[in-house]
This record gives C-alpha cells, sequence and structure tokens, in this order.
C-alpha cells in the first residue's frame, strides 16, 4: 500500500526507523509464545507498515520465511499495528519496510 504525499526526508526516515529498532523487542514474545508450542521454529518476517499522519500505523504487511507458523507472524502484526509514531510536521503518511529473524538461541550453532 503506498501512501500518496509527504515523502519522509532523510532525517525523518532515520527517526521512524529507530523507533522502529525500539519496538522490535516488543514482537519477542509472540515467538517466546511459538516456541513453547514447537521450540524448532526460526525465520524472518519482512513487514511492510503504513503510518497516518497522525503516527498510527493504519495497515501491516507481513510475510515470513523460515518455520515460523501463522500464529507468530499473525501476532507480530496485531502488535506492530498498536504502534504510533511522531509525525511532527508531516502533511501525509509513509510507508515503511523491516524485517526481523527470530532465531532461537539454544538451537544455534556453537562458534568455534
Amino acid at each position: 500500500m503506498r501512501v500518496p504525499g509527504w515523502v519522509p526526508t532523510p532525517a525523518s526516515m532515520k527517526t521512524i526507523k529507530a523507533a522502529i529498532r525500539l519496538q522490535t523487542s516488543t514482537l519477542q514474545q509472540c515467538f517466546n509464545d511459538g516456541l513453547r508450542v514447537d521450540p524448532t521454529i526460526a525465520g524472518k518476517v519482512s513487514y511492510s507498515i503504513a503510518i497516518s499522519v497522525r503516527g498510527e500505523v493504519t495497515n501491516v504487511e507481513a510475510a515470513a520465511e523460515g518455520s515460523l507458523p501463522p500464529s507468530v507472524v499473525g501476532c507480530t502484526a496485531s502488535i506492530a499495528r498498536g504502534w504510533v509514531f511522531s509525525m511532527e510536521g508531516a502533511k501525509e503518511g509513509a510507508d515503511v519496510r523491516f524485517s526481523v529473524v527470530f532465531e532461537n538461541d539454544a538451537n544455534a550453532s556453537p562458534a568455534n
């Protein structure tokens, strides 16, 4: 989904991406819940979110790679829908894309 109008400046996009980095830890609980059901799950979720001029997330698209079940992907998308961003000075909303890798540290290979 493309939101017409305001194109974030590099500085405003940097602020949005920094806020996303701070909030991605809230997605971990969905992954932890999935691990309780299947301890072998892992993967990457690519998100595309639309942010309104008021800073509310109005749309979330999430595409998974790996062995993440739909329940985990849906849970993370639901959390992302609740995020709010500072859009000070914006005349229109923005689209942002980012990815999160979910790994089970217990199944990771030891470093050599």
